[in-house]
């Protein structure tokens, strides 16, 4: 029951029997002009739309008021200008919108000039394509109203012009905020869609807005889940740049050969935020991964560290007591090479050949535990949990012998002399973790098969064997050709064990 002032002016449509009123923006008040100007010039309200969020995006070209429809002060001045006398109601097909309410378009025609058709959206409503920059130094020209009271010598001239009288002044109530400004003259805002009408670039959502965003919505999310956990900082970045590049593009193809205004908001946002997401993913699991690097990098190939990672096993530092295998391997009569050698040639064999066994450690999925000398220590079944331990280390056993032919032969082409090893390997109970003082530690383990293993190893050459083992390494790797080498005390222990041998 809004107030009604003022004289309407003649509505552009109303319902024959049988019709029905299209959905358009409904008013039961309004304040008209003076009755002397309702019957002198043509009219049309001009009020807006506002956005939940404040915004004023669009402007309403029909309006009803007591079941007849009006039109506004944009179509109604550019109708006059133009010549388009006729307008018709197009509604939208019947799969869009059963009820037949819901308009699809105006068509405007006039009896010289061509007809035009001017799409809406459900509420009968343009949107805007904003100029910018706005006011009296914007894309419009702006005659200071003193200028015209006082006859300036100044005035442009308007003849011919389609001429708008408002207000811009924020104390005189007329100004909005717009995507393109938070202060927005109004009747800039009438002139913009007179200019876009003049240009034939109205602009309205498709049918069926929402569906092409869930759309989308739907691909650029399918294409970031299959991306961005595989890619690295650059890919990530790069993919959500060219999704945000092809959904502007797509939206500018849609308002230039279309005249759509698509909804490409919630895209883009999923886009940046999943990007952001991906970030953060990432810094975590870098930060995790330099973290498992500072406690395993000196012991771990990469490779294993990222399994570490990638498997989510449960690593830390304390000590655990586990079921493990020990590998010494030692460079046999090193003594005798080492008196014969300049310390450069000594320094040069040593890191060629712990570097190849190190090779054969990290191939064979070990953890390199330390050097000794001449001597390398590795294990297996930790901080990586795997239960064929004894097998891998027989493994790195069996490579790092057959290592040392083509080591050999690059050796004696550098002048160096071949070099031959023995290896010890016992499976058994130990304690792993980071031992050590406040100024040194390290990732090892203690127990009886370590014992074992480094005895063994240096009992190998008096054995006749290369790869000695014990009796529980034995029994875990049957598959290959052990040889019960004998029954031995091993040094430091009183009971006796069977000693295994085998060669490459």
């Amino acid at each position: 029951d809004g107030a009604r002032h003022g004289q309407l002016p003649e509505p552009v449509w109303r319902p024959n029997a049988g019709q029905s009123l299209p959905t358009t923006t409904h008013w039961t008040g309004y304040g008209a002009n003076l009755p002397s100007l309702a019957q002198q010039a043509p009219a049309g309200f001009f009020n807006s739309v506002t956005d939940e969020d404040g915004m004023v995006r669009r402007l309403p070209l029909l309006a009803e008021v007591d079941g007849a429809l009006y039109e506004s002060l944009a179509l109604a001045a550019y109708r006059r200008w133009a010549g388009l006398d006729q307008l018709a109601l197009l509604r939208a097909p019947d799969d869009v919108d059963a009820s037949g309410r819901r308009l699809q378009a105006l068509i405007l025609n006039g009896r010289q000039v061509r007809a035009q058709r001017v799409p809406v959206d459900a509420l009968a409503a343009a949107w805007v394509n904003y100029r910018q920059p706005s006011g009296p130094r914007g894309v419009f020209t702006y005659v200071p109203a003193v200028d015209v009271l006082q006859r300036a010598k100044t005035l442009p001239d308007l003849r011919g012009k389609l001429v708008l009288i408002g207000t811009s002044a924020p104390g005189l109530q007329d100004v909005r905020a717009t995507p393109v400004a938070a202060v927005y003259p109004g009747v800039e805002a009438h002139a913009s869609l007179i200019a876009d009408l003049m240009r034939g670039q109205v602009t309205a959502p498709p049918p069926e807005s929402s569906a092409w965003s869930w759309f989308m919505v739907l691909v650029c999310g399918l294409i970031l889940v299959l991306v961005l956990p595989r890619a690295r900082a650059w890919v990530s970045l790069l993919t959500a740049a060219s999704l945000v590049a092809g959904l502007m593009a797509l939206a500018w193809w849609a308002q230039a050969t279309q005249a759509w205004v698509l909804t490409i908001a919630p895209a883009v946002a999923l886009t940046l935020m999943a990007l952001l997401l991906n970030m953060v993913h990432g810094f975590i699991t870098e930060r995790r991964l330099r973290r498992l690097n500072e406690w395993f990098g000196s012991y771990l190939p990469t490779t294993l560290v990222r399994e570490l990672y990638t498997n989510r096993q449960k690593v830390d530092m304390q000590a655990d007591y586990r079921t493990m295998t020990v590998l010494f391997c030692d460079i046999r009569g090193f003594t005798g090479i080492a008196e014969r050698l300049k310390p450069a040639q000594l320094q040069a064999l040593l890191n060629q050949v712990l570097g190849r066994l190190t090779e054969c450690v990290g191939d064979a999925r070990g953890t390199l535990d330390k050097y000794m000398g001449d001597s390398v220590m590795a294990f297996w079944g930790a901080p990586v949990a795997v239960n064929d331990h004894a097998q891998l280390a027989v493994q790195c056993a069996q490579a790092m012998v057959e290592a040392m032919g083509p080591l050999n032969k690059k050796l004696i082409q550098q002048g160096l002399p071949p070099v031959h090893v023995g290896v010890g390997i016992a499976t058994g109970e130990l304690f792993v973790g980071d031992m050590g003082s406040t100024r040194r530690r390290t990732y090892t383990v203690i127990g009886d098969a370590v014992n074992v293993a480094a005895r063994l190893e240096s009992m190998s050459q008096s054995l006749g064997c290369t790869i000695v083992a014990n009796q529980a390494t034995a029994i875990a790797v049957p598959d290959v050709p052990w040889k019960q080498l004998d029954t031995v005390a091993v040094r430091g222990r009183q009971q006796r064990q069977a000693v295994f041998g085998l060669d490459p």
